[in-house]
């Protein structure tokens, strides 16, 4: 997009609209940032860097949008003005502004052939009136219809009334001067940025500096996967009580202790790592592979010694590791069979104990059961005196008792209705009936005490 119209260091002000990327009938009616607006100026042959646009485009309505450039911004030769909105629904444009001269330097005359005056420049010929205008202070005018011999003093606009006869000795840069050589400077332009002409939303950086409002930006897919893989690679640290590193810090200790690899010319039960811990730092920890022919293999830790970080398990491997594979040492203790064992009886010692057994049992001639007279008495007792051992209300003693009476106690009243039983002492009436004349008892009292 070209514009035209302007003055250098004049404050300019335009409009343009942007078409969208994904409907090119629709017109863009966001928001832009100065940031996403690039002045690039042009100087004779010389082009200067890009900057931040002083004001940010404004919305006027309908997808037609105002720039205001100041007279500072407008004071070059060429002003290209780059727009790279940083929405990829918008197609990138550049607006081409060529400065034009302002009346009182519209035309420049470099006098050549006047002896003394290098430059000579006529400043109000666009608006000179032959027929009415004057140039004043000329003595005497030989003849300038070609080149001028000799001058004696400075030569300036003046009082003269009769031009007749009058000529410009040099070279006059018209406008259609200025334009062709502004056209050639536009494409010098052009072509140093033509790069920002090509901008894709998709793919190219737009550098957002210092805006803090970041409405509708997104991350590309990249920038994601950098981020992702910028937080994998991080070296986890202990971090700050109460931060997210803290805590996965905290968990990863109580997963694993430490990592390392296998170094060396490892064995099955013994081999050298990477590890630099102080000596016995691992000791009767679980030691688990995580790469190679032995991952997920874990044993316990006997020993280890800082020199050359070598560690000693408690049980030999299925098969020795190979050089450079990985390992991670679990904070789980385990006690080494060694000190176990030595809390328990060795074979040894159940010799001895088995050899006392069998002298015990010949000696008492049993199988090995043999009862205290104290023990049998009590069992004895126990049984003796069981309630309801005999009947619901009878013991087995008192059972005993009353049988003995009624075997061998005196007997008393056999002729009368009353039979009174003595109990084998002879202390106590331990049965005493009622009968009837047939000798049938009727009643029966009983003393098993």
């Amino acid at each position: 997009m070209a514009t035209s119209g302007a003055y250098r260091n004049s404050a300019y002000t335009f409009n343009f609209s942007f078409t969208k990327a994904s409907d090119p009938t629709a017109f863009f009616t966001g928001t832009f940032l100065t940031s996403e607006v690039k002045v690039v100026t042009r100087d004779g042959g010389t082009t200067n860097a890009a900057t931040n646009i002083a004001s940010a485009p404004s919305h006027e309505g309908n997808g037609v949008y105002e720039i205001n450039l100041t007279a500072s911004e407008m004071n070059h030769d060429e002003i290209m003005i780059v727009l790279v909105p940083s929405s990829a629904d918008v197609v990138p444009e550049s607006i081409s502004i060529v400065t034009e001269p302002t009346p009182s330097d519209i035309l420049e005359v470099q006098q050549t052939a006047v002896s003394g005056v290098a430059d000579f420049r006529a400043t109000g010929f666009s608006t000179f009136d032959p027929a009415a205008d004057t140039v004043a202070n000329v003595t005497t005018v030989g003849s300038v219809s070609g080149s001028v011999g000799s001058v004696v003093a400075s030569v300036t606009a003046g009082t003269v009334t009769d031009k007749t006869g009058y000529s410009i000795s040099g070279t006059l840069t018209t406008l259609d001067a200025l334009d062709t050589a502004q056209d050639s400077q536009h494409a010098t332009t052009q072509s140093a940025i033509s790069g920002l002409n090509n901008f894709d939303p998709a793919s190219d950086q737009v550098i957002v500096a210092t805006n803090n409002d970041k409405t509708g930006y997104a991350l590309s897919s990249a920038a994601n996967d950098a981020i992702g893989a910028a937080f994998l690679s991080y070296t986890l640290t202990k971090g700050t009580a109460g931060t997210i590193e803290r805590a996965f810090w905290q968990a990863l200790k109580t997963q694993a202790l430490t990592d390392g690899e296998v170094s060396g010319t490892p064995g099955a039960s013994a081999f050298d790592t990477n590890l630099t811990a102080t000596t016995g730092a691992y000791d009767h920890l679980l030691l688990l592979f995580t790469s190679g022919a032995l991952a997920g293999e874990a044993r316990p830790i006997d020993t280890y010694v800082s020199t050359n970080g070598r560690i000693t398990l408690q049980e030999d491997l299925t098969a020795a590791p190979s050089s450079s594979d990985e390992f991670i040492i679990v904070p789980d203790h385990t006690d080494p069979i060694s000190e176990i064992q030595s809390g328990l009886a060795t074979s040894a010692a159940l010799a001895v104990v088995d050899a006392n057994v069998d002298a015990i049992l010949s000696d008492t001639g049993t199988d090995g059961v043999v009862l205290s007279s104290a023990t049998l008495q009590s069992i004895a007792t126990t049984l003796l005196d069981l309630s309801a051992g005999v009947e619901s209300n009878r013991t087995l003693r008192q059972a005993l008792l009353l049988i003995l009476s009624a075997s061998v106690g005196k007997l008393s009243g056999a002729a009368t209705t009353t039979v009174t039983i003595r109990d084998s002492n002879d202390s106590v009436d331990r049965i005493t009936a009622t009968v009837d004349g047939d000798g049938n008892r009727t009643s029966v009292s009983l003393d098993a005490s």
